[in-house]
């Protein structure tokens, strides 16, 4: 059955609905979906991936200068008594480094260790201590053993140093004095680095401080 239309109005066909183009959306609406919930949230999203992302440059940047566990040009306790001055590009090992006691450092495959706390008998003379290290073979057949040598810390301290060679490892050992009480260097490396580390080794040695444990207790 067919619905008579009004009059004065038209007939609409099922083909004349199915042409009518659908509704599109105003500048109107555009603005409400820039402004809408989502899109506040998403652009929320962005800047703090952004802010995370500079945040974490600036602590990776924090974290690789301060990397190395030592302040460049200013003295490292090794323990209450002895200071040395770490060389640039140096890294502490924790895992070796012992509080109060000793502290290791290594750079381009060379290790460097300062150890306090080791005592001069009495009558001993720091160069009768050092012997003793000295005349202990080699690791390394054929190892040349430089002489036992006198040098001078720049604080004024007195110290004895010397140098295997070895073929594939060389050994540097400086012993410093104050009093009784002795700190030992010891540097061991590749032989064929030796030259990009030697300024550092001898600047380090060279640097240590030692506070006579004894008048410090009168």
């Amino acid at each position: 059955m067919r619905v008579q239309q009004p009059k004065g109005v038209p007939e609409v066909s099922s083909s004349t609905a199915a042409a009518t183009p659908p509704a599109t959306a105003s500048p109107l609406d555009d603005e409400r979906d820039l402004f809408g919930v989502r899109s506040v949230v998403g652009a929320i999203g962005v800047l703090l991936v952004l802010t995370l992302f500079g945040v974490g440059l600036q602590a990776l940047a924090d974290s690789v200068r301060g990397s190395s566990g030592f302040t460049v040009g200013e003295p490292t306790a090794v323990s209450d008594t002895v200071a040395f001055v770490p060389a640039p590009g140096w890294i502490n090992d924790p895992d070796q480094s012992v509080p109060g006691a000793a502290v290791v450092a290594q750079k381009n495959g060379w290790e460097i260790k300062i150890a306090a706390g080791l005592t001069l008998q009495p009558g001993q003379s720091l160069e009768d201590f050092a012997r003793i290290f000295y005349d202990i073979p080699p690791d390394e057949p054929g190892s040349q053993v430089s002489d036992l040598e006198t040098f001078t810390t720049t604080s004024g301290l007195t110290g004895v140093t010397w140098t295997v060679h070895g073929s594939t490892t060389t050994t540097t050992t400086w012993q410093i004095a104050n009093g009784d009480q002795v700190t030992q260097v010891l540097a061991i490396g590749p032989s064929a680095t030796l030259d990009s580390v030697q300024a550092d080794l001898d600047a380090m040695a060279g640097s240590v401080t030692m506070e006579n444990a004894a008048e410090e207790g009168q």
